[in-house]
């Protein structure tokens, strides 16, 4: 009698043009105990490019940096990305630049991607390398001088996303071992 009930309903349903929702076939269903999703990162939130400039502690007055980050993977409650940046400055006789690699965790529950403010809170260790170049005075000479470092780093501030593709960092750096571990305050326009 119901399969008779259900074969009218179908018949009525196609001549009135309306189509039956099929029910899910057994194939699609993920298996019970298995956890088969993945954190899906949309295309703006795995690549990013950050142009901004810092206020740095010590000789300096200000540092110009380009970055780029790439988001790694979620493992647990942190997820991890990459970073590479150069920065470079200047002030009287004396030039300095730097490559840095930046491995940070941050953990998944301080933000949604969603939200157009987020807190930003990250650490983790920086591979950098540092070049510094010196006019001599009275002489038409410079001298180099190169030294790479590793050094671990927590960053904390805020993004603001104006919308899909760009938006605002603004963060300062505790970095350690360094004489004066509140080392660097950033503010960067960040384009994904």
């Amino acid at each position: 009698m119901r399969q008779a009930s259900a074969l009218a309903l179908a018949a009525f349903l196609a001549c009135s043009g309306t189509a039956l929702a099929q029910p899910p076939s057994v194939e699609s269903e993920p298996q019970h105990g298995k956890v088969t999703s993945q954190l899906q990162r949309t295309g703006e939130e795995r690549d990013r490019f950050e142009i901004g400039v810092a206020v740095p502690q010590g000789y300096f007055d200000w540092l110009g940096t380009f970055g780029y980050r790439r988001f790694m993977r979620e493992a647990g409650p942190l997820e991890q990305s990459i970073q590479a940046e150069i920065s470079g400055t200047a002030k009287d006789y004396l030039g300095e630049g730097a490559l840095s690699v930046y491995y940070f965790f941050r953990p998944t529950k301080s933000y949604k991607e969603g939200w157009k403010l987020r807190p930003l809170i990250e650490a983790g260790p920086g591979l950098h390398l540092v070049a510094q170049m010196a006019d001599i005075e009275g002489f038409n000479d410079s001298a180099f001088h190169t030294q790479a470092y590793l050094k671990t780093h927590l960053y904390g501030g805020f993004e603001y996303l104006f919308g899909r593709k760009m938006g605002l960092v603004v963060r300062g750096r505790l970095t350690v071992p360094e004489d004066h571990p509140f080392d660097y305050a950033q503010a960067a326009i960040l384009l994904r």
